[in-house]
């Protein structure tokens, strides 16, 4: 599950993906995440490295 990848609540998963600050895709009525596709999007970050860029999300959700 994204939440768990992100290491923090779905509600915030969700939120981010509905901004379309996270690439997903609908399936029916539920979103899902694709870790490739996460991945990806986190390594394309400028300035800032897919690590840190996950150290940033659980600084940001309190998350440890």
């Amino acid at each position: 599950m994204a939440a768990e990848f992100f290491d923090s609540k779905e509600g915030f998963v969700r939120a981010r993906a509905a901004r379309g600050q996270l690439p997903h895709r609908k399936l029916g009525g539920r979103l899902v995440f694709l870790r490739a596709e996460i991945e990806a999007f986190l390594a394309a970050l400028p300035g800032v490295t897919s690590a840190e860029a996950l150290e940033n999300v659980r600084a940001r959700t309190g998350a440890e």
